[in-house]
């Protein structure tokens, strides 16, 4: 039980805007809405992945095992982890052992928000950033960040 509540506690005290934090909450709880997600609740009737077309989306094939994003992944982000996470067990609480560096946390969770927000524009067909443009993009925000909070201010969602 103690694990947990440091998990939980790590996840929330991050260095990270609040919508890469609450996303990371949803994925440890198994919450966001994935296509497979959709089929189980009955809203949709196809759990194929909108970005591969091919395999069924689930919390880790959209953000880690979808063939897109093996490129995103393959470029050395991972500095301090011990590699991808192999099944979402990596997120429970206890099981992460957040021996990462704050600064390789905080970029490996906004590469994941990234990814996540360019697969539901993807869904929706809204222009998105190239896969080839997301690290670059993640450098972008974490700057944007870092200089919001260390002049104070809170403006930046």
């Amino acid at each position: 039980m103690a694990s947990k509540s440091v998990f939980w506690r790590r996840l929330w005290k991050m260095k990270a805007l609040n919508k890469i934090k609450i996303l990371l909450w949803r994925t440890c709880s198994e919450t966001l809405p994935t296509r497979c997600n959709l089929l189980r609740r009955k809203v949709l009737d196809d759990p194929t992945c909108p970005q591969c077309g091919v395999e069924i989306e689930n919390t880790m094939q959209a953000k880690w095992e979808c063939k897109q994003l093996l490129t995103i992944w393959e470029k050395g982000i991972w500095m301090d982890f011990e590699g991808p996470p192999s099944d979402l067990a990596f997120y429970r609480p206890g099981s992460f052992s957040w021996r990462a560096s704050e600064t390789a946390g905080t970029l490996f969770s906004t590469v994941a928000w990234s990814i996540w927000c360019r697969r539901n524009k993807v869904r929706c067909n809204e222009p998105s950033v190239p896969l080839g443009k997301i690290l670059e993009s993640v450098a972008s925000l974490l700057m944007e960040f870092q200089s919001h909070t260390r002049s104070g201010v809170k403006a930046l969602t």
